[in-house]
């Protein structure tokens, strides 16, 4: 009779201790898997923070080196102005020199425009995150 009670009981321990080593099992895996995804949401906050708008790249450039300023390149912005004003005072001079002024500030533009992006390519790698885990997370925050 002993036995039979000590052998129960041993089914029984045995029972507990696999279904609450599976349950800490579990409540670990999922605790990892929240420290990663806090991880990532960090990365994903912090190129949103650091990323530069192309669209607004190209519009500050209606001033002159403006776009450049935008993305913190001061020394192209004093290149890209003066290089707009000369242009723009060879054509007061001589008309036939309008269409270059047009091109240098159209070019000035384009620049800005493609620093910016290229900054973001740059700076996705640099946090790890690829173009899909941001638009998950965009329609994620359109969601809400």
């Amino acid at each position: 009779m002993q036995i039979k009670r000590a052998v129960c009981a041993l089914l029984v321990l045995s029972f507990i201790s696999t279904f609450v080593g599976a349950e800490m099992k579990y409540g670990q895996l999922q605790e990892e898997e929240t420290v990663e995804s806090l991880k990532q949401e960090l990365r994903i906050a912090q190129y949103n923070a650091e990323k530069r708008n192309p669209d607004h790249a190209a519009f500050w450039c209606i001033i002159p080196g403006g776009g450049q300023v935008y993305n913190g390149q001061y020394l192209k912005a004093v290149v890209a102005y003066c290089a707009v004003l000369l242009s723009a005072l060879a054509a007061w001079g001589n008309a036939s020199y309008a269409g270059l002024a047009v091109a240098v500030w159209t070019y000035s533009a384009y620049d800005a425009h493609s620093t910016a992006k290229e900054y973001n390519k740059n700076l996705k790698k640099k946090y790890g995150l690829s173009s899909i885990q941001l638009l998950d997370t965009a329609s994620l925050n359109s969601t809400l």
